[in-house]
């Protein structure tokens, strides 16, 4: 099974048709993780993912909850939350090798380190928003965990997230973030009533699309094994 591309996507790629010749399947989690067309043997079951919360329509905060990495652009996202930061908070949820210096670094921003899942949900429970600047995504168990509290999602515009404009009709963040600050304005000034509006659709979203599929994906992929499951 494949999660992610990682840092070299075309070596995995090339492995993972190597795998194919003495695998009687190779598991993808989203059918976007390789530019190139992956072989016939190659199944798509997409993570599943949620948290039992609701987030806030009144409030202008932010958060990102995952890995504090560069490869996660945690560091790009805190940099361009300076000119935000008088509108409302930026909470950042998770552990990583830049932790201590993007604490030490952005005062300004609620830094929590690891939460479990209840400490999660009382964090989400006060803001409107969930925001990522990672441009390298397969199928996000963040960004699947945040819709289904109707967090209104702000991340880049790549392959795997285009539904979020095509389905929702939401501003996506240009790979350059060249308009991060206009997406963030817009955003952080619009009503409560709208946004309550948008936050219903993205949890509706999550409900049809997202919840109640993995298992019933294992089994069609099982099933011409003739294996009990």
């Amino acid at each position: 099974m494949l999660h992610g591309p990682g840092k070299y996507s075309k070596l995995i790629f090339l492995l993972h048709k190597l795998f194919n010749s003495y695998c009687y399947r190779v598991i993808l989690v989203n059918s976007n993780i390789f530019s190139a067309n992956a072989c016939n043997a190659f199944h798509i079951i997409e993570n599943e993912s949620a948290l039992d919360t609701y987030s806030n329509p009144s409030s202008t905060d932010l958060v990102y909850f995952g890995r504090l990495e560069k490869s996660k652009g945690v560091d790009v996202l805190c940099q361009l939350w300076q000119k935000h930061a008088h509108l409302g908070s930026l909470h950042i949820v998770g552990d990583g090798s830049l932790f201590d210096t993007l604490k030490t670094q952005y005062p300004n921003i609620h830094f929590y380190g690891a939460l479990n899942h209840d400490q999660l949900k009382m964090v989400i429970s006060n803001v409107a928003f969930y925001v990522s600047c990672s441009i390298r995504e397969g199928k996000s168990l963040s960004l699947m965990e945040a819709m289904s509290t109707g967090l209104i999602p702000i991340v880049c515009d790549i392959q795997s997230q285009h539904f979020l404009k095509q389905d929702l009709d939401l501003p996506l963040l240009h790979e350059d973030f060249a308009n991060f600050d206009s997406v963030i304005s817009t955003w952080l000034n619009q009503k409560d009533e709208p946004k309550k509006i948008t936050m219903q659709k993205v949890k509706n979203y999550s409900k049809t699309h997202f919840q109640g599929n993995w298992a019933n994906q294992w089994r069609e992929v099982l099933k011409p094994t003739g294996k009990p499951y």
